[in-house]
C-alpha cells in the first residue's frame, strides 16, 4: 500500500487493523519515534495534498501506543 511505503521509514513499526465503516479503506497505527514526530507529520501532510482529490486522510496523534501492546493473561 502506497501510504505505508511512503510512512513506514520514518516509524519504528506499524499496525493494521480492520476498518469499521465501509468508508474506511485502511486503519493502521503508527509508532513513531518523538524524534521523527516533525518529519513524519510532514510525510503524511504531503501525502494528504498528494491524494485530496480522492483520498480524505484523518489523521490523529500522538496518542498513548495501545496498538502495539500485547496482554497475556495466564
Amino acid at each position: 500500500m502506497k501510504m505505508i511505503r511512503r510512512l513506514a521509514g520514518l516509524t519504528t513499526d506499524y499496525n493494521m487493523m480492520p476498518s469499521h465503516i465501509d468508508e474506511m479503506i485502511v486503519n493502521v497505527s503508527f509508532l513513531v519515534d518523538a524524534r521523527q514526530l516533525k518529519a513524519f507529520d510532514e510525510a503524511v501532510d504531503k501525502l494528504a495534498d498528494e491524494v485530496e482529490e480522492t483520498i480524505r486522510i484523518r489523521y490523529i496523534g500522538p496518542i498513548a501506543p495501545m496498538s502495539f501492546a500485547n496482554l497475556r493473561m495466564k
